[in-house]
């Protein structure tokens, strides 16, 4: 059983180790000096102790009252100081850099602040190089999305050996696209190309990376107008923006000193752009028609050069004194009146024709011959029918003659008396 244990153990210490990779140094040259620096808090209550660690076998220790103690084959200069409020400058320096020292660096505490804290107080893997970094010529720092990325990689003066250089992801993968020369749509998807030189024997350059600001404009700008008590509301939308965007509103061409209300959201499927909406009120404005452009352009640098970037969108909204929204009330219900009027016209038409075409088709209806008896009878019974339906057309020109004048009754009418008069008595006269 306390086997079994020891395995779990071992498993999960592996596991932690598995995922904690340590951050890269900046890369080293052969023969060339290196060194460490930086500074952290010392807030544990034990006297201060370190040791530096390449990989893991130690090469310098010190202490906050004997200073630092470096071992001889290693060739490190290490130096150490501690301020009154607990701040440690440190300072590690190799001398020679060589393969050897290609491996994880690190400083731990000692002592009794090593059961307080057993994690590195810094870590970093050191890479090591053979000749410097190349350098990068005509490559644009700032570039908008979809336009041609062009940088060319050249070699150092300080290398007097030829070079072979390539351009590669940040993935690793490489760019087949003419050696030194990069030539590609500028994307934020695979922003950041590294270059590298090497030798025909394997040696290597430092590698440069490339990584310019890539500048998307919005894709589209949706906005809102809203009429309410306080004002005019504008409510605008700009969609995959990079990066987060500024709003401008101008009214019949002049800049308004207004300060927009802004949500900058990044988006969820693409994470490195933005969603960005503004918002303004415009108040005390009087009836008239009001020209509105909203030009929105991503925030890049914070002065005016950053609208050559700007989508718009253009409105004309009109806001209408009282007497001109009472008169489109009447011009509403004054149509609206006229409508009715007109299906009622053409319904008395629709029932006319209908009675005509029924008494034709009784007055061509024939009896068979000898059957007298039947004839007089269905005669009789056409002469029922038809004074039926003169009672109908009595009762329906009535009723209608009846809804007629009472639309003439209207008082925003009065003007198509006459010509509704006149179609009265023309249907009537049909009738």
């Amino acid at each position: 059983m306390r086997s079994k244990r020891h395995h779990i153990v071992a498993l999960i210490i592996f596991a932690v180790k598995a995922v904690t990779v340590p951050d890269v140094c900046s890369p080293a040259l052969k023969r060339k000096e290196y060194s460490f620096q930086g500074n952290f808090h010392h807030t544990i209550n034990e006297p201060l102790e370190i040791v530096w660690l390449r990989n893991k076998t130690p090469v310098s220790m010190c202490q906050s009252r004997m200073a630092c103690y470096d071992y001889s084959d290693i060739k490190t200069s290490t130096t150490i100081t501690m301020s009154g409020d607990g701040s440690v400058q440190y300072k590690l320096i190799i001398r020679n850099v060589t393969d050897v020292d290609e491996t994880i660096w690190s400083m731990k505490y000692l002592g009794l602040a090593s059961l307080r804290k057993q994690e590195p107080l810094f870590s970093c893997k050191l890479f090591v190089y053979e000749y410097p970094a190349p350098t990068l010529v005509d490559c644009p720092m700032m570039l908008e999305e979809n336009t041609m990325l062009n940088c060319t990689c050249a070699k150092n003066n300080e290398t007097e050996v030829d070079l072979k250089y390539s351009w590669f992801q940040t993935n690793g993968s490489l760019i087949n696209n003419g050696g030194n020369v990069l030539s590609l749509p500028a994307s934020k998807q695979n922003s950041g190309q590294e270059c590298r030189g090497q030798t025909s024997t394997g040696e290597e350059s430092v590698p440069v990376v490339y990584d310019p600001l890539i500048i998307a404009r919005a894709k589209l700008l949706d906005c809102v107008l809203n009429s309410t008590e306080s004002g005019l509301t504008l409510i605008c939308v700009a969609q995959k923006v990079y990066p987060s965007a500024n709003c401008d509103f101008t009214v019949g061409g002049n800049n308004l000193p207004l300060d927009p209300v802004y949500i900058h959201l990044p988006r969820i499927t693409e994470p490195l752009y933005y969603n960005t909406q503004c918002s303004v009120t415009l108040t005390d404005l009087t009836p008239g028609y009001y020209d509105i452009v909203v030009s929105v352009y991503p925030n890049v640098t914070g002065s005016d050069s950053d609208k050559i970037y700007s989508v718009k969108d253009h409105f004309i909204y009109k806001i209408e004194s009282d007497e001109e929204s009472r008169h489109e009330t009447n011009v509403i219900f004054n149509e609206v009146i006229i409508c009715l009027t007109l299906c009622l016209l053409i319904l008395i038409v629709i029932l006319h024709t209908t009675i005509l075409i029924r008494r034709s088709i009784n007055n061509s209806k024939q009896t068979v011959p000898g059957l007298m008896k039947g004839k007089n009878e269905v005669e009789k019974k056409n002469v029922d029918h038809n004074f039926n339906d003169v009672d109908h057309i009595i009762s329906d020109k009535e009723n209608i003659e009846t809804l007629i004048n009472l639309v003439l009754a209207e008082p925003d009418l009065n003007e198509m008396g006459p010509l509704l008069k006149i179609k009265q008595k023309e249907m009537f006269e049909k009738l």
